[in-house]
């Protein structure tokens, strides 16, 4: 092959994608394509002018043609791609806007190709990896790779649809746009003959080097506005859209998830969001309880989590497994990930090993008041105005410390709880001795049998008492909690200390912005769920005579799988 050439092109026919074109191209150039050729076909929506928006115009040629509306159209489209663009390449791939190729260990794809090079064939076959909707009802903001995490498995099929990488040099023709007409056979990735099964499927599936994910379905309006627009689909019924919803997750693809929406200037909060890894080292409540919980609210709102959790305080972790864990954290890191830590009340100490990996996208949830044992039935997280008052009933001089909210490195955590505790020792050092005596009882007692809760719960019925010669007993800690319960200025100036930007104001805005967003009120978020699917997906479907059929069978979709 000549060295003028590029290694690897891109080829492809879209038809009204604005709304994530501009993720396509950039997802495949960081992929290891050298440049994108598109035809807009037909396109009534500003898909040409979102490409155009994009920094690497040097790297993207765009074409508007009037192809004649016929079945070949696709492939009179790709011969017009290939007559002008195909001999600056030495592979190319031929791909839909709604497919996405890359290497799923991050690799460079014209590295990998690089090793059939020299091999006796025309190209790789790589199969489909098929992505469901994940409950998304109507069209979700922010990226493709994001949103959409739910396919039908890796590993579990020994066959499937596929697409193909072919060597330019090879090429007879176009013919079928899944494997082309050309001079040798095709291979799968560990170098075996591909066996065409069918029109275009493979009795082997290898997906270790080359992933292809295919994400047909979309949301159910994505489903349905192509249903209408084109025709595809149009005889199958809400059976055949629930049939690639899919059980596995899986976040390849999400490996340039950062990349692209710093590219796009999008929030990386709003992409963190879906891909958030709980730590937990609490044991009140237990740990599976808070997951259990965690996913129901995900699974409602087709958003994707995953969970790690260590039964054990950090502070009494041996080193190995401290290592183990950070390697766990660095890996997700490297996919975007955000972390929210859930720490036992006295894990700060557990700040230096992991401080290395956050940033200003991490949360850090201390103590388990957010999660008292009357919240296992219920959705996680809470609303604003419930969090609130949670996070104010905090327990002792240092409970801000203990149940607050944080953002941001870990060690303006620990200069906030250094400043606390000094508070708190220099209170305990005013107490009148036998107040002394007496809290220290309390301590023992909860060390013992937990009686001491009503401190860390607020339950300040329980927070007052008399010692032996009959003096009442009221616990400064317990005053300092009520102070800052009901004084937002007092809870305010103490949550800032040394942090360098607001911790704790307006709690519901500055802090729980991202979770309000993402999960509001249940009821809420259904109701006003189920008015946008009324209006937008089921309207469409009882107006197209082809689905007509089918309507009550979506609404039951949405009303049992969406809105419980």
């Amino acid at each position: 092959m000549s060295s003028m050439k590029q290694k690897l092109g891109l080829f492809a026919v879209i038809r009204n994608r604005s709304n994530f074109v501009k993720e396509w191209i950039l997802f495949h150039l960081m992929s290891g394509f050298d440049a994108v050729h598109l035809i807009c076909d037909g396109c009534t929506e500003p898909t040409k002018e979102r490409v155009l928006e994009l920094p690497c115009q040097d790297k993207i040629f765009l074409h508007e043609t009037s192809v004649i509306r016929h079945d070949d159209r696709q492939v009179t489209a790709y011969e017009f791609l290939m007559n002008l663009y195909g001999n600056n390449f030495e592979w190319a791939a031929f791909l839909d806007s709604d497919e996405f190729l890359f290497n799923p260990q991050g690799r460079d794809l014209r590295d990998v190709l690089a090793e059939f090079d020299d091999k006796d064939c025309s190209g790789v076959v790589v199969p489909w990896t098929i992505f469901g909707p994940n409950n998304h009802v109507l069209r979700p903001s922010g990226l493709i790779i994001d949103n959409f995490t739910s396919c039908n498995g890796i590993k579990d099929r020994t066959w499937g649809t596929i697409k193909s990488i072919t060597k330019v040099d090879d090429i007879i023709g176009i013919g079928n746009v899944h494997y082309l007409n050309t001079r040798r056979p095709y291979v799968l990735e560990n170098g075996e003959k591909f066996v065409c099964r069918g029109r275009c499927e493979t009795d082997s599936f290898r997906s270790s080097k080359f992933r292809l994910n295919h994400y047909i379905a979309g949301s159910m309006e994505d489903w349905v506005d192509r249903t209408l627009r084109n025709g595809w689909g149009a005889a199958q019924s809400i059976d055949d859209f629930k049939g690639t919803l899919g059980k596995i997750t899986n976040r390849d693809a999400c490996i340039h998830s950062k990349s692209i929406r710093e590219t796009l200037g999008l929030p990386l909060r709003d992409a963190n969001l879906r891909n958030t890894v709980f730590v937990s080292t609490c044991d009140y409540p237990d740990a599976d309880g808070i997951s259990y919980n965690i996913r129901k609210t995900a699974v409602h709102f087709g958003v994707s989590l995953e969970w790690a959790s260590y039964g054990e305080r950090f502070v009494h972790l041996f080193d190995t497994k401290v290592t183990k864990l950070l390697r766990f954290l660095r890996n997700k890191q490297a996919q975007g990930m955000k972390y929210a830590f859930v720490l036992d009340a006295r894990d700060v100490v557990f700040a230096a090993p992991v401080q290395s990996i956050l940033d200003e996208f991490n949360l850090i949830y201390r103590g388990g008041v957010l999660f008292n044992a009357d919240l296992k039935d219920k959705l996680w997280p809470l609303d604003a105005t419930e969090m609130r008052w949670r996070i104010k009933s905090i327990h002792g001089a240092n409970g801000i410390a203990n149940s607050g909210v944080y953002c941001g490195e870990i060690a303006q955590v620990i200069s906030l709880w250094d400043r606390l505790s000094a508070l708190r020792d220099q209170l305990v050092t005013e107490m009148p001795a036998e107040w002394v005596a007496r809290l220290a009882v309390d301590i023992k007692e909860y060390k013992e049998d937990r009686r001491f809760r009503h401190y860390l719960t607020g339950d300040f019925s329980r927070a007052s008492g008399s010692v032996s010669d009959g003096t009442e007993y009221t616990s400064p800690l317990s005053t300092i909690t009520r102070d800052l319960m009901f004084d937002d200025q007092l809870f305010v100036q103490i949550a800032q200390m040394d942090a360098g930007y607001p911790i704790c104001v307006d709690t519901g805005k500055q802090l729980l912005a991202c979770f309000d967003e993402e999960f509001p009120k249940v009821a809420d978020r259904d109701e006003k769920e189920y008015d946008n699917v009324k209006s937008i997906g089921t309207a469409k479907i009882l107006h197209s005579p082809w689905m007509s059929r089918y309507a009550d069978d979506w609404k039951a979709w949405i009303e049992t799988e969406v809105c419980r």
